[in-house]
């Protein structure tokens, strides 16, 4: 009776063991930035997914452990469910913690990935232990040249770009292009990435002899390697835009900006967070060229996208309002009022303009 049962249990081991390896197999196929076209794909398969991270996640062997509850937060990131990211990352940590150790590189990854999550969010302060942490885990465990730490040195150095620590940023951005030179077989896109956010860098520290010859250089990498019409090649092309509208060069800036938009809302969707920031951007240039009409409208669609967000004072909420409302006191000191709309939001802001 005993050996029937053992032998039952079993074979109910070694099914579920199918399973979560069938899953993990799906998970692997969700990006970090998935477009519309894997969300629609995956989806079916979310519930087993959210089932193996939950509650099957001790049939998984160590090298997949992370894997589902990495698909999971980047299918709920996509659709601008923050919070169900976060927490399916937070404990994705946890897990990676208790299974494999404190300083196992994949818990590295774990850490990496929630940091990415909370900065992103706007959650500096949490961010940068966990990042520091994770490259401490690389660096011990595999070494301070291998090329695993490279996104944790890019993200940690994007962190501090926002922080506005702009010699730490550059330190760490031109540390990860050295390790990945050094590589017989890198990946471009991961150099065409930092050649990207250095470009990016440059351009917030108004070094900008450097900044077009990065951003070009970066596109001529990755079109090759992703097509034209990849959301990656999107953010490049809305950055050197930015770089041109600031160089005064509006025509070239309008037509990267126009596309860039067109890449985003077809691969990543009209409503995501990319697009809201790409809208903001070319809002602003229509300001500049003195389009208020033209701007006004692009503005209040950047600012629905990001009202949808859990948290109600994300960095880019708050410049968009403050972009926005910029156009409203324009309009009002020059006399242009009547070219704006009977929107609602417009309406009220001009009031409260008016009365201070």
């Amino acid at each position: 009776m005993i050996a029937t049962e053992v032998k039952h249990l079993t074979e109910a081991d070694q099914l579920k063991q199918a399973f979560c390896k069938a899953i993990v197999a799906v998970a692997k196929q969700i990006p970090q930035k998935p477009t519309l076209a894997i969300l629609e794909q995956v989806a079916p398969y979310v519930p087993h997914i959210s089932e193996v991270a939950a509650n099957l996640h001790t049939w998984l062997i160590d090298e997949d452990l992370i894997i589902p509850f990495n698909g999971i937060a980047s299918f709920h990131e996509g659709r601008a469910a923050y919070t169900e990211a976060i927490y399916w990352s937070e404990i994705c940590r946890e897990r990676a913690e208790i299974r494999l150790g404190k300083n196992h590189p994949n818990t590295a990854t774990s850490l990496n990935n929630l940091a990415l999550l909370y900065a992103f969010m706007g959650r500096y302060g949490e961010a940068e232990p966990l990042y520091l942490r994770s490259v401490e885990i690389y660096e011990t465990q595999l070494g301070k040249n291998d090329p695993s730490i490279v996104p944790s040195l890019n993200n940690l150095a994007a962190l501090y770009k926002s922080m506005e620590c702009y010699g730490e940023a550059e330190s760490l951005f031109l540390r990860s292009l050295r390790i990945l030179k050094t590589q017989l077989n890198c990946d471009l896109t991961d150099i065409a990435l930092c050649l990207n956010n250095l470009a990016l860098l440059y351009q917030s520290m108004e070094r900008y002899d450097k900044v077009e010859s990065l951003y070009l250089e970066s596109l001529h990498i990755f079109e090759p390697q992703l097509g034209e019409d990849h959301s990656d090649i999107a953010g490049v092309l809305n950055n050197l835009a930015t770089f041109y509208k600031l160089m005064g060069r509006y025509d070239e800036a309008g037509t990267l900006y126009v596309r860039s938009l067109h890449i985003i809302e077809t691969q990543l969707g009209a409503n995501h967070i990319d697009a809201a920031r790409s809208l903001n951007n070319l809002a602003e240039l229509c300001e500049l060229m003195g389009w208020y009409s033209y701007a006004e409208p692009l503005y209040l669609k950047s600012l629905e996208i990001l009202a949808k967000l859990p948290v109600k004072d994300h960095p880019y909420a708050e410049i968009t309002c403050r972009n926005f409302r910029y156009l409203l006191q324009q309009a009002l000191v020059n006399g242009r009022t009547a070219e704006l709309s009977n929107h609602p939001i417009t309406q009220q802001l001009l009031q409260e303009l008016r009365n201070n």
